[in-house]
């Protein structure tokens, strides 16, 4: 009996301390696991991920939301080697105020492979970190975790501090199995957030909401006395309650690709925290994302948006030369649409924002999309034709499920004529009429008209795209065969098989 008892007490505490999940805590038990049990496909599985964002006050600066993950990843091949590999995304405005840019701090990674008996540690140096800039807006931390062998353990940290309140989306599930997962987000009563877990996802995590006092402190000083001057510091005390929700999660599933699906994200686990209003002590609420239609009117207002639509002066002397005589508006379109595609080339930059803006974008030859499409816009409305921007979220950004701003990444351009809405995105070299880049078709497109009235446009093309296959046979006496087979390609069918065998030629094809 004293046997049974030890050994459960022995295998108790083994299983307390192969548990630990404090940074630099992996176990050998950890690295001797070759599978994971539950899903023994997996590459590579999230042995623990903690993250926690919260808003701090800082005296003279206000709140500073702070973002803090930390992340151990067990690989088994070297399938799951590309896990070594991250990106932190963060806000960084290379042009305007940087008040509100994000930096990355603290930043910290170990991959760990079991020699012998011995746990070796390989430390993340700077050379394994690069910062690019992704546009002027935002910024991408890569790393890359060094000596990656198969059975390797490799852990990371890392905080992004942040005056942004907005929060960016919380995300649950992974391409690879999770096995535990502690969350805390906790922010100021004075912030009010729509909350929304992805109605999309087929695992629903349980998520605890709660309420907690507390308190800050803020000094002041003032100077006094005529001849000799005194400084006095006074302390206040101001008393609030944070809201605060909290995720214990295990054995969270992978996400699994299957078939017909664009985009896995779109069906990710995640929580979506849009910011409702703003509501100060003794002040007026500051309503924020509330509608579609504040969103889209705020959109209109940036300069780096609407403004860009009234500008004429940069192309209306060329403009005016290759639309001398033409009156028919369909003509005028089909000109303009390919004046834009071939003066202006895509600088693989998406965004709904001018990047370069438009004068500079004409001028140099290339811009990010909404540089180009915006162009397109402000050239047929100068022409005569009623056209207007339609704001969409590509594939790979998501759909956004609330009124929010940070939903949108793309920009295209309609055209409403007699016989409905033409789509046209002069960002894509074989993009023609209703053609857009399938990365654009992700459910509906936000319309925007110069009234600032907006409404929601279906991006699903109306026809079928085919592919049109006839053969020509000749059968001679001898029962030999000779002939032709013809492919003949419509709408998205002709755009793939154009991007594909761009660089080919005649030759190649036949």
């Amino acid at each position: 009996m004293k046997n049974l008892f030890l050994i459960t007490t022995l295998f108790i505490f083994q299983a307390v301390v192969s548990q630990d999940y404090k940074f630099g805590k992996v176990s050998e038990a950890e690295l001797l696991e070759t599978s994971n049990a539950d899903y023994p496909e997996a590459n590579a599985t999230v042995l623990y991920r903690n993250q926690q964002v919260a808003f701090n006050y800082v005296q003279g600066q206000g709140f500073i939301q702070t973002k803090e993950v930390h992340e151990r990843i067990k690989v088994y091949n070297k399938e799951g080697f590309d896990q070594a590999t991250k990106l932190i995304r963060f806000y960084n405005n290379s042009e305007g105020a940087s008040s509100n840019n994000e930096r990355v701090t603290s930043l910290k990674g170990v991959t760990y492979n079991l020699e012998g008996n011995k746990i070796v540690e390989d430390k993340l140096k700077k050379e394994g970190i690069f910062e690019e800039v992704t546009n002027k807006y935002w910024k991408t931390t890569k790393f890359t975790l060094p000596n990656i062998k198969e059975g390797c353990v490799i852990e990371f940290s890392y905080s992004i501090e942040s005056h942004n309140i907005g929060i960016d989306d919380i995300e649950f599930q992974t391409l690879i199995p999770i096995k535990k997962l502690d969350f805390k987000l906790t922010t100021p009563e004075y912030y009010n957030y729509k909350k929304l877990l992805n109605p999309r996802a087929s695992y629903i995590p349980q998520l605890s909401s709660s309420k907690k006092n507390t308190s800050i402190v803020i000094t002041s000083k003032e100077q006094s006395g005529v001849y000799v001057s005194k400084t006095n510091f006074e302390t206040s005390k101001i008393d609030y309650m944070e809201n605060v929700i909290s995720a214990d999660l295990k054995n969270i599933p992978p996400l699994t690709d299957e078939k017909f699906i664009d985009n896995l994200s779109n069906y990710q686990a995640k929580l979506i925290m849009e910011l409702e209003f703003v509501k100060w002590p003794n002040e007026p609420i500051t309503p924020y994302s509330t509608t579609w239609e504040n969103v889209t009117q705020t959109i209109y207002k940036d300069v780096d948006f609407g403004n860009q639509l009234n500008k004429t002066g940069y192309y209306n002397k060329e403009v005016d030369a290759l639309l001398s005589g033409i009156n028919d508006p369909n003509e005028k379109m089909g000109i303009l649409f390919n004046f834009v595609k071939s003066k202006v080339k895509w600088n693989g930059y998406n965004g709904y924002t001018a990047e370069s803006g438009v004068n500079k974008a004409y001028k140099e030859g290339t811009g990010n999309v909404a540089d180009i499409n915006l162009m397109l816009i402000s050239m047929l409305r100068y022409a005569g034709l009623k056209s207007n921007p339609i704001l969409l979220s590509t594939k790979s950004n998501g759909i956004p499920l609330l009124p929010t701003r940070t939903g949108f990444n793309y920009v295209v351009c309609a055209v409403e004529n007699p016989d409905g809405i033409i789509l046209l995105d002069a960002s894509q070299k074989f993009s023609t009429y209703n053609i857009l880049a399938l990365k654009s078709l992700n459910w509906m497109g936000r319309l925007i008209r110069e009234d600032e009235t907006s409404e929601w446009i279906d991006l699903v093309p109306e026809n079928v795209s085919k592919e049109n296959i006839s053969i020509m046979i000749e059968i001679k006496d001898d029962l030999s065969a000779n002939g032709k087979i013809r492919n003949q390609f419509t709408d998205y069918h002709a755009m793939r098989f154009r991007e594909k065998f761009e660089n080919f030629n005649m030759d190649q094809l036949t």
